[in-house]
């Protein structure tokens, strides 16, 4: 195989993540039981992106920066790093945590994504 990596705007981060699940939807086809033990070690670990979840959310919640991080796959600093750059709306909840809107943060994310494979086309 040659050629540039198929998503532009992914981060290294991104990259890893994404040869990891190719990694493991492979060893889920050759021997399911071998990856579904590796998801319950990571998981337990915290690493929730490993196991694909499909569920239904609501854009117009607000979502502690915990939860914003999970959905975005990033790190809770980076989603308080988009708060403190004013970049995204955040809200304290009755609890004091800070919450945004999951769909701006989807959003954003989104954005920034095209933003980074838009800087790195045009330096090619």
């Amino acid at each position: 195989m040659t050629g540039r990596w198929p998503w532009p705007g992914d981060t290294p981060l991104d990259r890893a993540r994404r040869v990891a699940l190719s990694f493991r939807n492979a060893l889920y086809e050759i021997n399911p039981d071998a990856a579904m033990a590796i998801d319950d070690q990571v998981t337990e670990w915290g690493e929730l992106w490993v196991v694909p979840v499909v569920e239904t959310i609501d854009l117009q919640e607000l979502v502690t920066i915990d939860v914003a991080a999970q959905h975005v796959g990033l790190t809770a600093k980076a989603v308080y790093e988009w708060v403190y750059k004013d970049w995204i709306e955040a809200h304290k909840g009755r609890d004091k945590r800070l919450r945004v809107r999951l769909g701006e943060a989807i959003e954003l994310n989104r954005n920034l994504r095209v933003k980074r494979a838009n800087r790195r086309r045009d330096a090619a």
